[in-house]
């Protein structure tokens, strides 16, 4: 063949071979699933073996799934820890059983479980399986179990799980019960000394059995407690996008659409659209996307993710906002406005590291309704997820958008959704069940809820009357309406109940579930509210004791049988009942975000001036909280100064510290200053935490007014009782700030020691804020000496501590310091850029001091050039208002000096110069700046000043 073809004959005859064994594989459809596919027990799941003989422990069995599960659940997600317990009585199919692999499933899901194994033991031995020697000496890794060969099933798993384990195996975590006490001839005699020999105790199973339990419930909890370490609480501002993207992790099946979107998001920078129809999908390629990005690294993902998507794209925007740091800043504001913002934000963001926006599942129509998507920005990828079809493609595409398109899935990925989905609970269908449940395409969210509706079939018994009516049902809708008629079967009073977690923005506690089943005829007790949770399964999720809806068909079937009214008449139910219980997790945070659905702003009015809500908000959701505000604003006049500047004097100490922290936040600094002092008068000894709290805005508010010497001497306090509290890194952090404040009052030569000190300190307490802190003293203290490298140095690592920690601030400092290392090193024009993104960061974050570095920065800048002198005025002028407006004497003084150094280049203006100077260093002498009153002096002893 002429060599111009490309292709000699042999690798013709291989592309043959090749496609005619695609097509057998075709035709003969797709394998199934491999259980070792399955990822083993992660740091966020607990997987639990159950082993017993099945005949006479059913009604044990099912007090598990029933009485004793849920309440286990509960409990390890309020420790951010997933449960799954594996029951194999039909995780075994009958092809597998004919085949003779029950053992090797059961053994490969223990070692999968591993170390967490429950085992109930009866007088019934169970079955013996005849070709156990055979199977065992062909898997060197049960090989601790050939002399046991004889033994049956069970007697093998506890074996294999505890006494005949692999040496690579962690020590057991289990616990074993006896129904009846062993007969001296009992089978299992020999396997209970084993056990006990090797520290497991077999106890006693109380013959009463809501009595037992009782008892293993508490048994398991002590068992998990006692192994598995408490998980932190998740940032709000990301709760609700986390819990999104974990929905489904092990289960998820992998699609081509995932690596092109990984692709796309460690690009560069592109705007980028996911189209497919509704259930398709799509919310899980996101979600997917999102593990993979944040596991390789290399950019910052933010996500606006929500249990049943976002109502319109305001939201969307407001959740990467509260992602970002951006609080509204109290300013009043319409969509134009928040989508100028939200692109000024992100630009901001981006300037300092790479970054990637995913937005999935906005409800908006096609046409117009698009005109939302974000805009194209340097440095960072978009990514959103649209519902629809050819016309929302062909509208995100005249935007600048590359199309992504994504199906419904087709018969081999729908096998693989339903296999995955139920192999995660150790369970799993034949042939021909699968058959029926795939008759019929769906979207990937139906065979979800299909899988969901299979799990909840508890007896093994119902199993083919269930496929058969699943597999019946199109569309779903109608799949979530067998789901929710299943869930309100014998629950007359469940119908109002899940109205209220349909229309919860952030999920409902279990108390408040209690109070709807009361008032609707239910007894309210938390037996019944478990089991309630447990029979909507997979539906919601359970995030810090709160339940909520994360499967929209699910929610929407619920939401319809309800009119707007009932919905407003239920949002308002939920305030009036998380009002009672304002000490419980979120309920501050779910009466804020139900009365702004609502959207009667007078109300929302009168329920943040309640001091007793306020103050719940300033404390557990502040960032929120300063949101409302804003939203509040734009619809209804008033003040947060007005409001809580009246606490003082008036409302218990630990609230008015609460207010003064939020209004310092706020930028409202002498009000702030004033409601500290009265926390800190009128507060008792014992009252630790809110004394530290006033002890900090006075710091702050003191170093802003330029009595460093003073917040200084606050920040010690803190340290000071810290130390005493054995919180070490809270006195890491306050020693931290005052080797900051030291350092800007006077200089290198007042903390030469203290900064080996405090580093020590910080490593001994690892906090990022604290070494970043110190990393900027460093930083600062070369530049003063005029070691440009050794500063960037600090700057750099500055920067990576603080990205690291999601810590934007920080990062803006970092950028500051290198913009003055750049413009030391004559590199104007990036010094000017860093600058500008350091003002753009403190605008995003409402900090008027990063603000006023980066604008003193590119005063540097444009004075260094002389036909910008006009410019460095302007910026100048401007400074001064920005400075005057936060009562920033320091900004005051840098400004006035930065204008002397202007004006002396200019002849006629040399005695203004002169003016200014004197003016700076008076004010510096008058405040203790003995650094900055130094580098004046050092100023006005040039010629020409």
């Amino acid at each position: 063949m002429p060599p111009q073809f490309g292709l000699m004959v042999s690798d013709w005859y291989w592309l043959l071979v090749f496609w005619w064994r695609k097509l057998i594989w075709l035709l003969r459809g797709r394998p199934r699933t491999s259980r070792l596919e399955r990822t083993v027990q992660d740091e966020r799941t607990i997987r639990l073996f159950v082993s017993s003989t099945f005949v006479d422990m059913q009604e044990e069995r099912r007090t598990l799934q029933e009485d004793v599960f849920p309440i286990v659940r509960r409990f390890l997600w309020e420790r951010g820890i997933n449960f799954v317990y594996v029951d194999l009585r039909w995780g075994v199919t009958r092809e597998e059983a004919e085949r003779g692999d029950v053992l090797s499933i059961c053994l490969h899901e223990i070692d999968r479980c591993r170390p967490w194994i429950l085992g109930m033991l009866s007088n019934r031995y169970g079955w013996v399986d005849p070709t156990t020697h055979d199977r065992l000496s062909g898997q060197p890794r049960f090989s601790g179990l050939m002399n046991h060969a004889v033994a049956s099933v069970t007697e093998l798993e506890l074996r294999h799980a505890i006494v005949n384990r692999p040496l690579d195996s962690p020590n057991p975590a289990a616990l074993l019960y006896w129904r009846v006490a062993p007969a001296l001839d009992t089978p299992f005699k020999s396997l209970v000394v084993d056990l006990e020999s090797a520290g497991v105790r077999v106890r006693p199973m109380a013959a009463d059995l809501p009595a037992f339990t009782e008892t293993l419930c508490d048994d398991l909890i002590a068992l998990f407690n006692a192994r598995m370490p408490r998980k932190p609480a998740v940032h709000h501002a990301q709760f609700l996008a986390r819990a999104r993207i974990e929905e489904k992790r092990e289960s998820f099946v992998v699609r081509r659409e995932v690596k092109i979107l990984e692709r796309l998001a460690c690009g560069l920078a592109g705007s980028y659209a996911l189209i497919g129809p509704d259930g398709c999908g799509k919310s899980a390629v996101m979600s997917a996307t999102v593990r993979a990005i944040e596991l390789e690294g290399r950019v910052k993902c933010v996500t606006a993710f929500a249990p049943g998507g976002f109502r319109n794209w305001i939201g969307a925007f407001k959740s990467v906002l509260a992602q970002l740091g951006d609080q509204g800043h109290s300013k009043a504001e319409g969509p134009a406005t928040l989508a100028r913002r939200f692109n000024t934000a992100v630009k901001a963001a981006s300037a300092i590291a790479p970054l990637c926006i995913m937005i999935d599942d906005v409800e908006t129509g096609a046409g117009d309704d698009y005109a939302w998507l974000p805009e194209r920005v340097p440095n960072t990828v978009f990514i959103v997820a649209l519902r629809g079809d050819d016309r929302e493609a062909a509208f995100a595409k005249s935007r600048g958008y590359g199309i992504i398109r994504i199906a419904l899935p087709d018969a081999k990925l729908a096998q693989e959704i339903i296999e995955r989905y139920l192999m995660a609970y150790a369970r799993r269908l034949d042939d021909d069940q699968l058959g029926q449940l795939l008759s019929m395409r769906r979207s990937a969210r139906g065979y979800l809820i299909a899988g969901e509706e299979l799990r909840q079939t508890q007896r093994f018994e119902d199993l083919d009357a269930a496929v058969r009516e699943l597999g019946s049902l199109e569309g779903d809708e109608a799949l979530a309406e067998r789901a929710l008629a299943r869930i309100m079967s014998g629950r007359p009073w469940a119908d109002e109940v899940l109205l209220a977690i349909a229309a919860s923005e952030i999920g409902l506690p279990d108390e408040t579930l209690q109070q709807l089943a009361r008032e609707n005829g239910g007894t309210g007790r938390q037996i019944e509210i478990s089991l309630l949770r447990e029979s909507i399964g997979e539906y919601a999720t359970d995030g810090a004791g709160r339940l909520l809806l994360i499967n929209p068909a699910f929610r929407r079937v619920i939401l319809g049988r309800s009119g707007t009214a009932d919905q407003v008449r239920m949002r308002a139910a939920i305030i009036a009942a998380s009002l009672a219980r304002l000490e419980a997790p979120g309920a501050a945070l779910e009466i804020l975000t139900q009365a702004e659905a609502i959207g009667d702003w007078p109300a929302l009015a009168k329920l943040v001036a309640r001091s007793d809500l306020a103050a719940a908000l300033m404390r557990s959701a502040p960032e929120a909280f300063a949101a409302a505000w804003s939203d509040l604003l734009a619809h209804h006049p008033c003040s947060a100064e007005r409001v809580y500047g009246t606490w003082d004097g008036v409302e218990p100490p630990d609230r008015v510290a609460l207010a003064a922290e939020f209004l310092a936040l706020r930028g409202a600094g002498p009000v702030a200053e004033r409601l500290a002092s009265d926390a800190l008068a009128r507060i008792g000894d014992g009252e630790a935490p809110t004394r530290i709290r006033a002890l900090l805005v006075l710091a702050q508010t003191a170093e802003t007014a330029g009595r460093l010497t003073e917040a200084a001497s606050h920040c010690a306090e803190v340290a000071r009782m810290a130390d005493a509290a054995a919180a070490g890194p809270v006195r890491a952090l306050a020693a931290a700030n005052a080797l900051r404040l030291d350092f800007l009052c006077n200089g290198l030569s007042a903390v030469n020691d203290g900064i080996a000190e405090t580093r020590q300190l910080v490593t001994e307490y690892p906090d990022g804020r604290a070494l970043a802190t110190v990393l900027l003293v460093e930083g600062l203290a070369a530049l003063d000496a005029g070691d440009t490298r050794t500063a960037r140095v600090h700057f750099y690592e500055m920067r990576r501590v603080s990205l690291r920690d999601d810590d934007l601030a920080g990062s803006a400092a970092a950028e500051a310091g290198l913009a003055r290392a750049d413009f030391m090193r004559g590199r104007r024009r990036s010094a000017e850029r860093r600058a500008q993104t350091v003002e753009a960061v403190g605008e995003l974050l409402g900090d008027a001091r990063m603000v006023l570095e980066g604008l003193a920065i590119r005063t540097a800048v444009a004075t260094d050039d002389v036909a910008r002198f006009a410019e460095a005025r302007d910026i100048i002028k401007l400074r001064r208002r920005r400075a005057a407006e936060a009562n920033d004497q320091i900004a005051l003084i840098e400004a006035d000096m930065d204008e002397a150094i202007l004006l002396a280049g200019k002849g006629a203006l040399r005695e203004n110069a002169h003016q200014l100077a004197t003016r700076a260093l008076d004010r510096t002498r008058s405040l203790g700046l003995r650094r900055l009153q130094q580098k004046i002096a050092d100023i006005t002893g040039e010629p020409t000043i």
